[in-house]
């Protein structure tokens, strides 16, 4: 069965998991001898970790199913939640008095999202907790926090890569949404992260049987274990297989995050990645998120990092060396940002070399795409903090959405053989039409308003007219012949209709299009409140095909951002001018009609005003080009 996209995260309401029995009895054996996992860190010391073992169960809820990763404050392990019928992770700290403090600031960290905007678009693309608790081990308590699970860091994804560089379209991805959580962050919230880097950042999972596999791996072929004298087992960890479908990166880590909205002075940040002002120990607020970003995306893109900090005489990192390093690249610092700090001028000048500007170190691009790269980069990479741009700006930057908006969906277009003609290719049209609805107006708001519901689909009390809805909703529709109505239909009647498999696409299609649409067109002041989509199948590929006009007002509603306000209708930039005359005059439905000038002039006024703002260009003279 196809279920709406924004309902899948709803929590299972019926009986609860039964707990499973985990067989060890034909796992391997690890020597005692050997060292494994956490064993092998520095500062290993047994008495700090929690024995977790696999099948046990928490607070009557969660059940291990087996282990994920380990670290120095951690180990992380995949579980079931009995109770919610879902998987999550479960992170288990190791037990100190620094440890403690450094929690308690990272719950308090969490608090301060959860008061954040519930619609803001970045809150999906931080980590957000589940549950906390309390385990008792065999010498003192130690904290667990509950989060859904993700896939893997952007670090060990880089190290899946032989070139251990991101490619471009998924770094616009990560981008696209890196920016979207510290905007959340900064201006929501008011919290600084402090410590962003690739292994702080992992992707989500779109593909539940992912978990299941994991589950199924642990059933029939226990991971090796080391059984020690004391009762404890050390296990290996138990990799997660590629999914089908990636999540969207997420923002991971919080324990090093303060709040915003005054000046610190704490060092701060990755070696490689800090400040220039946290260098200098100058006051720092939020801007110092911007030039992490900055730093490591260079990092995973290029393939090597901007700064180093080594210095020479003492062989590690210090900071006149990662100072000398900034001045290379950037210039002399400016005077003020110098009085902020504890330096008045820069003491190691025998570290200094000629200036080496950004396009003279960037490799990998070409063109205007590697000017607009640079722009971006540069917009981040600033000495004074203050003329380094917001995450909400940065969001709009035209690198990241030059590709993004470059989606490998196929289209009917084929090429063109003069300005107004085009080669296509025949395909097999399905009748359905794939809309999809970003905010509750229109038919959809006259359903809900009476029933509650939308194609069948109950949705949330209380919303009002003109919403944004909390993940776009799709509601298909059936494709009348000339001169009859369209009329709704539900997603199952729609599988019905093409085959699951071709309703299950086209639905995911379109959710994928209107979303990026939908974000892009906001950049431009405009609010893409619905669209309707429409698809066919080259029988000769079995490949769903976008067919037809796509995103202009005809097929979607346009509403000025300026004037949006919820809880009424909308001016627009469509057609609803139109079909509100015909309401007024008692035309609608009605063929034949002729409209009077200024209802024509007004329309296309309309219609103008939005292809002007969409494109960046007149209507006018893009008409002039075709001739």
């Amino acid at each position: 069965m196809l279920i709406p996209s924004f309902l899948r995260s709803v929590p299972w309401l019926g009986r609860s998991w039964k707990p499973l029995n985990f067989s060890n009895s034909n796992s391997v054996r690890i020597p005692l001898s050997q060292k494994i996992e956490e064993e092998t860190l520095p500062d290993y010391l047994a008495s700090r970790y929690y024995p977790a073992r696999i099948g046990q169960v928490f607070r009557d809820r969660y059940q291990i199913v087996g282990k994920l990763g380990y670290g120095a404050s951690s180990t992380a392990w995949l579980a079931r939640d009995m109770s919610y019928r879902r998987y999550v992770t479960l992170k288990i700290f190791i037990q100190s008095a620094s440890m403690r403090h450094q929690l308690d600031n990272e719950l308090q960290t969490y608090k301060r999202m959860d008061r954040g905007s519930r619609s803001h678009p970045g809150r999906s693309a931080v980590r957000s907790l589940l549950d906390t608790f309390d385990i008792d081990g065999p010498e003192d308590k130690h904290r667990c926090l509950v989060h859904p699970p993700l896939w893997e860091s952007v670090l060990t994804f880089l190290h899946r890569n032989p070139i251990r560089r991101l490619p471009a379209p998924v770094l616009d991805v990560l981008l696209k949404h890196l920016f979207m959580a510290l905007d959340f962050l900064h201006t929501e919230c008011q919290i600084i992260h402090t410590d962003i880097k690739a292994d702080n950042i992992m992707f989500g999972i779109a593909d539940d049987s992912v978990f299941s596999d994991f589950e199924d791996g642990e059933l029939h072929n226990p991971c090796p274990r080391k059984e020690l004298s004391d009762g404890r087992t050390i296990y290996l960890s138990r990799e997660l297989r590629m999914p089908k479908a990636m999540g969207a990166p997420v923002l991971c880590d919080f324990g090093s995050a303060v709040p915003g909205g005054v000046e610190h002075l704490e060092d701060i940040q990755p070696d490689i990645y800090r400040a220039p002002e946290v260098i200098l120990e100058a006051p720092w607020t939020y801007s110092v998120d911007i030039w992490n970003v900055g730093c490591m995306i260079w990092n995973i893109f290029e393939g090597g990092s901007l700064f180093t900090g080594q210095d020479p005489e003492f062989q590690t990192y210090r900071s006149r060396a990662h100072l000398a390093e900034i001045i290379k690249l950037l210039g002399p610092p400016p005077p003020d940002l110098l009085a902020r700090g504890n330096l008045s001028e820069f003491l190691a000048k025998d570290l200094l070399a000629d200036r080496v500007p950004l396009e003279q170190r960037e490799t990998t691009l070409e063109g205007d795409d590697k000017a607009s790269f640079l722009r971006l980069v540069d917009k981040m990479l600033q000495w004074d903090p203050t003329r380094r741009s917001s995450a909400k700006e940065l969001q709009q930057d035209e690198w990241i959405w030059a590709d993004l908006a470059n989606l490998k969906i196929p289209q009917e277009l084929r090429q063109d053989l003069l300005p107004r003609s085009i080669l296509v290719r025949k395909l097999k049209v399905f009748p359905i039409e794939a809309i999809v609805r970003g905010y509750i107006t229109g038919s959809a708001w006259s359903s809900y308003s009476r029933t509650g519901q939308v194609n069948g689909l109950k949705l949330p009390e209380g919303l009002q007219e003109s919403q944004e809805l909390p993940q776009p909703l799709y509601t298909p529709s059936t494709k009348a012949e000339l001169g009859q109505h369209d009329e709704n239909i539900s997603v199952q009647q729609a599988a019905q209709i093409v085959g699951e498999k071709y309703a299950a696409r086209i639905e995911q299609l379109a959710i994928q299009i209107y979303t990026v649409a939908k974000e892009y067109a906001k950049t431009k002041g405009i609010i893409i409140a619905d669209t309707k989509f429409e698809f066919g199948l080259d029988e000769a590929t079995d490949q769903v095909v976008l067919i037809d006009e796509v995103l202009t007002p005809d097929s979607s509603r346009f509403w000025p951002a300026a004037k949006y306000q919820v809880g009424r209708g909308q001016d627009s930039f469509d057609k609803q001018f139109l079909r509100d005359w015909l309401t007024r005059q008692g035309l609608k439905g009605k063929e034949g009609v002729e409209m009077p000038q200024d209802v024509v002039d007004e329309t296309a006024k309309k219609y103008a005003e939005a292809f002007e703002l969409l494109t960046g260009q007149s209507l006018q003279g893009a008409l002039a080009d075709l001739k």
